[in-house]
């Protein structure tokens, strides 16, 4: 997408979520893309995840029309190994103004 920054990768620990950490840092990534130029911010939802998908619409983002993506990556098996990982993602993108 042109002019849209991307948040790769957020997440809080559960002990400390409903602390207003995620809510800062969603903030700060916002304030940074504005400042560096951008108009537009995006990030992946993983499909099922109702629960984020609710708290990003509330601040301002929308699916982004165009159906799933799927997001890869690599993590590590408890033996070491590296495995690919797949998540089926919804998309969703806010105007910054």
């Amino acid at each position: 997408m042109k002019n849209c920054s991307h948040i790769e990768s957020l997440g809080v620990k559960e002990e400390y979520r409903r602390k207003g950490i995620a809510t800062k840092l969603i903030n700060f990534t916002e304030d940074l893309s504005r400042k560096k130029g951008y108009t537009r911010i995006g990030l992946s939802v993983e499909k099922d995840n109702d629960f984020l998908k609710k708290l990003y619409e509330r601040r301002g983002y929308k699916d982004w029309g165009k159906g799933t993506i799927i997001e890869k990556w690599y993590e590590l098996d408890k033996k070491g190994r590296k495995k690919l990982v797949k998540e089926k993602c919804n998309y969703y993108v806010k105007k910054l103004k």
